[in-house]
């Protein structure tokens, strides 16, 4: 290596190492830390802004309306006599009335907010439930890498007890190369588990908004999990914000098919209007320019409007029906995965009893194994064999430990309020 190459690696590297810094997570921080940082929370948030920002119809509705106009405007008699005159009108209307039209504007946007708020809700619960099961994902691959240790320890050890028989004469060249290849498929599994490591790591420093240069310290436990109760986690399924946001939206469109809105409801208008001609009539020697005022209350019906809202009133009430069903569907299905869950949490606590049972017997075998090798009486394979069981064992105990927390997660997103 070129000398000024090691100087920049001297200058940067302990600089580049210095950067990363090592941040404690801790895990009823999540909560805080996904409302604060998530972008898709923040979204829904000004989704359900935006919603409110546009209520106010029927005060809007109340505002005076001003029409300007200006240009030429010709009259011509039947001899062909006439001219063209500069003009300009102005006119002032206000509503007084428009059926209920501005009023269910109103109310359907204040349904549209409450609907939009139970989906930024929904949106908040699935970011805390997918920050919670990679905090717990997490700390499973770090317990696999304490038991991995373990595992590289006891391989290391017999791998040296092996030399030292083979130096003897006392076995044969297999038992080492066994312990080797061993040590190597504990070398591969260890990448395996560094790379799932740094991709879980990742995932959850952009959920809850860490730096990208930061390490995450983990600050809980999963020790042996308590036997499930049902009382610890109620389930209110109406309560849920898909179930809440599905009743929100049946009420909406029944509040459309019931509005009951006429296709004869006319819109009343009060104006007022000021129009001048800027020149005089030319065929009348000396008149001068005219001014016309009117005041009055002007009438309409939109039949092609109302017309609309009667199809999209009969429209809303096969939606409400379809968002019922949807609404009860859901319902059930919440029920039913809160059972999956408290199920499978019941059985795994049944199975972690027995894996922490069969954990024992396995040290104890390799401890007896192990004794027996050094007596000569067991060889490589056996004591290898005997390596292997205790750390599939201790594998599964870890992954089944690590499955009744996910699920716990899964049912407290359920029952969280």
């Amino acid at each position: 290596m070129k000398p000024w190459a090691s100087l920049l690696i001297c200058v940067f590297l302990p600089a580049t190492l210095a950067a990363r810094e090592t941040v404690l997570l801790k895990y009823d921080d999540l909560p805080k830390l996904i409302q604060k940082n998530s972008k898709d929370v923040r979204a829904a948030e000004l989704l359900m802004e935006a919603s409110a920002a546009r209520q106010g119809y029927q005060a809007r509705a109340r505002y005076p309306r001003l029409d300007l106009e200006s240009g030429l405007r010709g009259v011509r008699e039947i001899d062909g006599s006439g001219g063209r005159a500069p003009f300009f009108k102005l006119e002032g209307s206000v509503n007084l009335y428009r059926g209920s039209r501005d009023a269910l504007k109103d109310t359907l946007q204040e349904k549209e907010t409450a609907i939009r708020k139970e989906e930024t809700q929904l949106v908040l619960r699935n970011q805390l439930s997918l920050a919670r099961a990679l905090f717990v994902k997490l700390a499973s691959i770090q317990e696999l890498k304490k038991a991995w240790s373990e595992a590289m320890r006891i391989a290391q050890e017999k791998k040296k007890s092996a030399r030292m028989k083979f130096k003897s004469g006392v076995t044969t060249n297999t038992d080492l190369l066994e312990f080797e290849l061993h040590e190597s498929s504990l070398k591969r599994e260890k990448r395996n588990l560094d790379k799932e490591e740094h991709e879980l790591s990742n995932k959850l420093r952009i959920l809850v908004g860490l730096a990208d240069n930061a390490d995450i310290s983990l600050d809980r436990r999963f020790p042996h999990p308590p036997e499930p109760k049902e009382g610890k986690y109620k389930l209110s399924a109406d309560a849920h914000p898909a179930v809440r946001r599905l009743a929100l939206q049946t009420d909406q469109a029944q509040t459309i098919a019931r509005s009951g809105v006429s296709k004869w409801a006319p819109d009343v208008n009060l104006f007022a209007s000021y129009e001048e001609y800027l020149e005089g009539d030319k065929d009348v020697p000396g008149s001068l320019p005219r001014r016309d005022f009117s005041t009055g209350i002007r009438v309409s019906v939109p039949l092609g409007d109302n017309l609309t809202a009667q199809n999209e009133a009969f429209a809303k009430g096969l939606e409400a029906s379809a968002y019922e069903l949807q609404k009860q569907q859901n319902a059930r299905q919440i029920e039913a995965v809160y059972h999956e869950h408290m199920h499978d949490m019941r059985v795994i606590h049944e199975l972690i009893h027995s894996s922490e049972e069969q954990l024992q017997k396995a040290r104890k075998y390799l401890k007896q194994t192990s004794d027996e090798y050094e007596r000569g009486v067991k060889n490589g394979p056996d004591v290898l064999e005997a390596s292997r069981t205790l750390y599939r064992t201790q594998v599964e105990n870890i992954q089944l430990v690590f499955d009744y927390y996910l699920a716990e997660v899964g049912l407290t997103s359920l029952t969280q309020q």
